[in-house]
């Protein structure tokens, strides 16, 4: 699975679950983020080979932690809330 967010691509793998996954953004990358409007892009392909892309534009807000990090609920891009 490839998440892409403001033109960078983070890479990562399914949990599992086979259902939900989580990527790192870096702290540098998450320090330009604010509180707003971003889109992802998560691409990929399942075990048979078949592609398959999402993207969607969501409110979010960032929180950053003793690790600088921020969280992107997947789930929301899979079903368009």
């Amino acid at each position: 699975v490839v998440v892409t967010i403001g033109g960078v691509d983070y890479n990562t793998t399914v949990n599992t679950d086979n259902t939900t996954f989580s990527v790192l953004i870096p702290a540098a990358a998450v320090g330009v983020l604010v509180d707003g409007s971003a889109t992802a892009s998560v691409s990929g392909a399942d075990d048979a080979g078949n592609p398959f892309l999402a993207d969607a534009a969501r409110p979010f807000s960032v929180t950053q932690t003793e690790a600088d990090t921020a969280t992107v609920d997947e789930s929301a891009l899979a079903n368009g809330t």
